[in-house]
């Protein structure tokens, strides 16, 4: 797969950040043959961290520990029951 301009970013953000979600997202992507990359980051600061989601147009993000709480501030929309969760 060529990694370009209109390949769609996907990412794991939480700190520290040791899942092996990428690997199984990159070889169900390029086995679909979809342009998608999923990358783990481990953001110190989450503001930041979703201001940058936001600006580079992200496909997807999955968010763990310690951030699971904090960001629902930055998002649209959080489902009730997510919210209760």
């Amino acid at each position: 797969m060529q990694i370009n301009a209109k390949t769609q970013l996907c990412a794991s953000l939480a700190f520290p950040n040791h899942t092996l979600v990428p690997m199984m997202y990159n070889a169900a992507f390029e086995k679909l043959g979809l342009d998608y990359i999923y990358v783990a980051f481990e953001p110190k600061n989450i503001h930041e961290a979703m201001q940058a989601v936001r600006a580079l147009r992200f496909a997807g993000v999955s968010i763990s520990r310690p951030y699971k709480v904090d960001v629902m501030q930055f998002l649209d929309d959080v489902d009730p029951v997510a919210q209760k969760i």
